[in-house]
Parts: structure tokens; sequence; C-alpha cells
């Protein structure tokens, strides 16, 4: 910064913002490192919001879409008599529809393909003749019918993603009468199991097909879909009908907030992982702001004092560095919010892929404004403090030494414990080259 670099009024925002200016083109390496710390604070800070806010949505629109369960219970037709859990609900007011009943049995192991095992145990479950009203399926690969054919099998899409199927690929599934090879026929949306995260996850077979590999005592596992008026009142609905059994009910069930989570879940921990880092990048654009300013500061020292004494009052000065990096943040933020927004779909288009979406509106107004608003805010504030110092300088001093007068004071080699053995004219001429050494030299 030199004593020369404006000739405007003092004070003035011309003045100030060719000061600034001056600042940003003299140390390009610093501005071009700066500005790349903060658009990667931006971009991940976004990122996180955006990942955030953008899952559930979509999801939500597939369970409507597929006239997904709110309530998917699990029970053993041994301890629960199948007839009484259906007309509870069935004569429930605040019931809309209920599902056929789904007989299921868990495989006896990981299924295998090629010889090698792929995904996890299976709930080998088979779909009712009825056309299901509820829990639709999306027919992502293979003809869609309403039930699979026998020795055929239907696979959500992670299962058969992870596993790397294609259609017409053999399954071997082991169950009580050894392996048992099934023909993977379709590939599709199971609005509870393709999240991958709700294990064991469903495949569904052939109406009757149980029977033909599993002895009568593996038969008595059944799932029950619920759909209510209100999906809101399904905590109530849950409590009053599990109240109605001694020790409440002891099967499992599945909510609709359930089924929802299972889709975010991973999404939510990655976008807190991209949050940590986008911290910690924020701190690191904080730290070289500061820095940035000491170094500014003690490298011009005399000229802030010479804007001093040419009327820059104590705001003024502090107000070029807030103008230098606010000018810098407006350039560095904007590019990492787009570059947040272009990572945010890519990585929900991910995300969204096991539930057959290909695209979703992505809410990015509200997440964008809230991020420019923060770390503008954020830079604005460290440049304030950190610039403080350049207010608090006396032109006096500062032109007279070139630097902090605490710092010349601080070198004198001269102490008054030894001073009483010399002649004072000596000490007198010995602290004032001292003093004053910059001058002399």
């Amino acid at each position: 910064m030199s004593e020369n670099t404006t000739t405007s009024a003092p004070g003035s925002f011309r003045g100030l913002l060719l000061l600034a200016v001056a600042n940003i083109r003299r140390d390009r390496l610093r501005t071009t490192l700066l500005l790349m710390t903060i658009a990667l604070a931006t971009l991940l800070f976004i990122t996180s919001l955006a990942s955030m806010a953008g899952m559930q949505a979509p999801v939500e629109a597939m369970l409507e879409r597929q006239n997904a369960s709110h309530l998917l219970i699990s029970f053993d037709s041994r301890v629960y008599p199948p007839s009484r859990i259906i007309d509870w609900f069935r004569q429930h007011d605040r019931v809309e529809r209920i599902s056929p009943l789904m007989p299921n049995v868990l495989s006896n192991g990981r299924p295998m393909h090629a010889g090698k095992f792929f995904g996890d145990t299976l709930r080998l479950t088979e779909r009712p003749l009825a056309e299901m009203q509820i829990d639709q399926l999306n027919f992502i690969a293979g003809e869609q019918r309403p039930y699979p054919a026998p020795g055929e099998i239907w696979l959500p899409t992670t299962v058969a993603k992870s596993g790397g199927l294609q259609i017409g690929d053999v399954l071997e599934i082991a169950t009580d009468e050894g392996a048992v090879e099934y023909t993977l026929s379709a590939v599709v949306v199971d609005p509870q199991y393709s999240s991958g995260f709700n294990n064991p996850v469903r495949a569904w077979i052939a109406p009757g097909e149980l029977a033909a590999i599993y002895t009568p005592r593996m038969l008595q596992n059944y799932q029950l879909g619920v759909r209510l008026k209100d999906v809101a009142e399904q905590d109530a609905i849950w409590q009053e009908f599990s109240s109605g059994f001694d020790g409440g009910f002891a099967g499992g069930h599945l909510s609709y907030q359930d089924t929802i989570n299972s889709y975010s879940t991973l999404l939510k921990i990655l976008a807190v992982m991209i949050l940590i880092f986008g911290l910690m990048s924020l701190a690191v654009a904080v730290f070289i702001i500061s820095s940035t300013i000491s170094g500014v500061i003690l490298a011009n020292y005399r000229t802030f004092g010479v804007l001093k004494s040419l009327g820059y009052t104590p705001g003024n000065v502090g107000a070029i560095f807030q103008i230098q990096f606010l000018l810098m943040s407006l350039v560095a933020v904007p590019l990492g919010i787009v570059g947040g927004w272009l990572v945010s779909k890519q990585l929900i288009a991910v995300m969204l892929d096991s539930i057959g979406s290909i695209d979703a509106a992505l809410p990015f107004v509200a997440p964008g404004g809230a991020t420019l608003v923060i770390m503008v805010g954020i830079i604005a504030v460290t440049a304030a403090l950190a610039g403080r110092k350049a207010g608090q300088i006396k032109a006096a001093s500062s032109i007279r030494f070139g630097a902090p007068e605490q710092g010349v004071k601080r070198h004198n080699p001269v102490r008054l414990t030894w001073a009483r053995h010399l002649p004072l004219s000596l000490v007198i001429g010995l602290k004032n080259v001292a003093s004053g050494g910059r001058r002399v030299i």
C-alpha cells in the first residue's frame, strides 16, 4: 500500500474502495488462495444444507405415488391371531385401507449368484393374488404384472444393484429343503425396502410358493400394511392398537417416518461430514483473513499513519479491510454457491436412483440465501475485528518510527540498573540512539 494510492477526499467511499482494490491486487497469490478457500467453504456448507433439505420431498412423493402403508405390521400368527389384527384396523374409522395378509419367511442365509454371495438375508414374501391397492410397486426392469410366476422373484433396486443382477439371472436361496433356484424377472421400487436400510429386505415370490419350499411350522409369519386417513395420527393409532394387548404388541412395525428416515439416513450422515469439513475450511479462511490484515498493517504501518494524518478516521481505516474482503467474498461466495448446487444435484441424484427418480426439484433459494448471508457476515465481522488494529494506529508515532511504538521500546538495550555507573551525558546519548535507531541509521 503506497502513500499516493488515492487522491480522493479523506474517508470518501471512492478513496476507501481504491485502497481496498490496491490491497487485493498487491498480493495476488494470497488473494487467489483466499478466494479458493472461501469458495470451498461455501460449497461444502451449502452442499450440506441443500442435501439435508432436498431428500425428504422426493421420497415423500414416491411414497404417495405408490400409496405406501403408514404402518407395516409384522407378527407371528401363533401369538397374534390374524383375524383379530385385521378386524381391529378394518373397524377403525381413521383407517383408510389395509392390505391383504402377506405370508413371509426369512431365508436361511444370503442369496447367491454365479457362485458368489451378495446382499443380506431376504424376507421371502408372497405377493397376494388380489391386486394391491397400497404398497404398489414401481417396475424399473422386467414385465409389470400383479405377481411373479412360480419360480420367479422380484427384488428391490438396491439388492439388484448391489449384486450386479440383470433380468433373467438365476439366484440360489438357502431354505429348509436346501438351495432353491429363482429367476429374477423384475427389479422394483418397493416403498419400504428399496432404501437398503430396512433389513431383512423384502423379496416378492409367487402366491403359494412358500408352502412348496418350507415346512408348515415355518409358515407362521405375516405382514399387514395399514394406510391411515391422516398420517399425522400414526403414533396415536399405534399406541391405541398396542395398548389392546397385555404388555403391549410385541410384533414389529415400520412407521411412515421410519420409512422416510431409512432413505435419508445415509445422506444425513454425509451431509454432517460435509458440514464439518465446511466449518474447517471456514476456520482456515478466517485465519487467513486475520493473518493477511495483520501482515498488511505491519508492512504499511507508516502509510496508515499518513492516512490518519490526512483525516482518515479509525472507522475509515478499518473500513478499507472490510471493503477489501467484502469484494472478495462477493466473488468467492456466489462461485461456491453455484458449485454447491451442482454437487448437491449429483449427490441427491445418486440417492434417488434407488427410488427410480432421475431428477427432483432441489430447494435452493433458502439454503443459498442463508449461506450467502452467513458467509459474507462472518467474513465482514472477521475483517472488522482484525482491522481495528489499523484504526488504533497513532499518526505521529507511526510516521516517526514506522512500526508499533511498543515494539521500538521493547528492543531498547538501555537499562536503568547499570545506567548509574555511566556518565549522564553518555546515558542520554545511548538512549536517543536506541530509541531513534531508524532515523539515526
